[in-house]
């Protein structure tokens, strides 16, 4: 059972750290610095906070399953709650990607001021 939660505990990391890194470095790609005040800023900020419910998650767990009375109830309790959180944490990375791929970017076309000709220009009067 220990082998079950060890592999859940990974996913739900692996799922962490594509939130925050990977939607950091997409942003900082896609939408430049500093990042502008989309979902996804939020996910790269907060998202480490994700490791502590994780983290949590498996303390609950491994607490859960050294009771004495731990059966087959217990375990499928468990292992749900915890594909339930990396559902969670999926869903919300996939979310601040879709916002970053939808969300236009912000940059403004600058035109290139056209140089005035020779023939434009004001002489200096003929002393």
């Amino acid at each position: 059972m220990k082998k079950e939660i060890v592999r859940l505990v990974l996913i739900q990391m692996t799922l962490v750290i594509y939130s925050v890194l990977g939607v950091a470095v997409l942003l900082k790609v896609f939408r430049g610095s500093p990042a502008p005040d989309i979902f996804a800023r939020d996910v790269r900020d907060w998202g480490f906070l994700f490791l502590f419910a994780s983290a949590g998650w498996c303390a609950w767990a491994s607490f859960e399953m050294s009771k004495p009375g731990a059966d087959h109830h217990d375990v499928i309790g468990v292992l749900a709650s915890g594909w339930i959180l990396a559902g969670v944490i999926a869903l919300i990375a996939f979310i601040a990607t879709v916002d970053l791929a939808s969300t236009p970017p912000l940059t403004i076309k600058m035109e290139k001021p056209q140089q005035p000709s020779i023939s434009n220009r004001q002489l200096p009067p003929d002393s």
